[in-house]
């Protein structure tokens, strides 16, 4: 649809100068695992999906955000009513970006309540923190947050980028979709292997 193409133009320009790590491509990586995923459900709304996959992190726009997810979903209804989006799935595009954040295993809502664009989105998001990919975006995330790359390894989530690899290992397990499951195990073995090697050298 064209609303489509311009809402990656409208992407493709507010992220281009981001450096934690939720740029545009990061973006465009995030639909390519939602559309991988929402193969499996013929209820999606492709639209809704794609749009809220694109506009995940528009908060990111004027850099660091706290809640970026809240301030990301109020941004895209303009956005959309701008480049005229349906107005009857707008409210469920920033339902979608709302939910893409929280505790990986403490979902905003309960499981069953979340729609299956929230929970491809969410799981299309979080596989983008695994494998290759996310070791990148890991240690870049944890340099501009001054954070050491060992402490412990006691260290936890926000202690060092060890403390982060680690409690991304078990994020596989908490997809919300078996598909997102399956990408995610997929992911880890490159991250434990990065894992050892900083246990050998830092230790």
């Amino acid at each position: 649809m064209d609303y489509i193409q311009k809402l990656d133009s409208i992407i493709r320009e507010a992220l281009k100068k981001d450096k934690s790590g939720h740029d545009y491509a990061h973006a465009l990586r995030v639909l390519r695992n939602a559309e991988e995923i929402a193969a499996n459900y013929q209820e999606v709304d492709s639209e809704v999906l794609t749009a809220a996959c694109l506009l995940h992190d528009i908060a990111f726009e004027e850099g660091w955000v706290k809640d970026h997810h809240i301030v990301g979903a109020e941004l895209a209804g303009p956005i959309l009513e701008k480049i005229y989006f349906p107005k009857i799935k707008i409210k469920r595009v920033q339902i979608a970006i709302e939910d893409h954040v929280g505790n990986i295993s403490e979902p905003i809502r309960e499981n069953s309540e979340l729609s299956i664009e929230s929970k491809i989105l969410r799981d299309a998001d979080n596989i983008d923190a695994l494998g290759e990919i996310g070791l990148q975006r890991a240690i870049s995330f944890n340099t501009s947050a001054n954070r050491s790359r060992f402490k412990s390894k006691n260290d936890g989530f926000q202690d060092s980028l060890y403390g982060a690899i680690k409690g991304m290992l078990t994020w596989s397990d908490k997809m919300l979709t078996p598909e997102g499951r399956r990408i995610g195990e997929s992911r880890l073995p490159v991250m434990k292997d990065f894992l050892k090697q900083l246990e050998k050298e830092y230790s």
